[in-house]
């Protein structure tokens, strides 16, 4: 076990080392990120399949990801020894307590990224789109700014901007919309 004398010491022998590390991070959290997108989706899945249908079957699976049989049944096998499936063969994939749970944070987070992309001025179906993907690597920090935004930036029944921050270097202020409203003035 490695003790460092000074607990704001360089547990690395130089800086350079140090920053080197520093600068791995992101790409490191990217792969774990990248580890669980596939159980993340098919537990997502599941769950919107059963609460359409009330069964979720393998080839609903195979339907709804375009991918093989065997391909599925290769993920369901490890969904189900990770614990978050239940399933046998010819039988219906029923969640575990722990996959219903991961399902939901999933369906939570899909929601609040795909709304914010909505709250940007970012079309339906780009954002349905991108949310799938988007929704896999953000920070609980990332996830919950987006959120305070969403509810900020939506009007009712129309996905326009109704806030804009002065200054903001990704949005102009337009002073004759009715629809536009400072954050401060509101």
């Amino acid at each position: 076990m490695l003790v460092r004398e000074n607990l704001n010491q360089s547990p690395l022998k130089d800086d350079s080392m140090a920053k080197s590390t520093q600068s791995s991070e992101p790409h490191r959290r990217t792969r774990n990120d990248h580890k669980t997108e596939t159980a993340e989706d098919y537990v997502e899945a599941i769950a919107d399949i059963l609460n359409e249908q009330k069964t979720c079957r393998l080839s609903d699976l195979a339907k709804r990801f375009s991918v093989s049989h065997v391909t599925v049944h290769r993920i369901v096998d490890r969904l189900q020894n990770e614990g978050l499936l239940l399933t046998e063969p010819y039988q219906p994939i029923i969640l575990t307590s722990q996959g219903k749970c991961l399902a939901s944070k999933c369906q939570q987070r899909h929601e609040i990224v795909y709304r914010f992309l909505l709250a940007i001025g970012i079309d339906e179906v780009t954002a349905a789109i991108d949310a799938e993907g988007i929704e896999h690597h953000v920070s609980p920090a990332t996830l919950e700014r987006f959120q305070e935004l969403a509810e900020i930036f939506l009007v009712s029944n129309t996905n326009t901007i109704r806030a804009v921050a002065s200054g903001s270097p990704f949005i102009s202020k337009e002073e004759d919309s009715p629809d536009v409203q400072n954050i401060g003035d509101s």
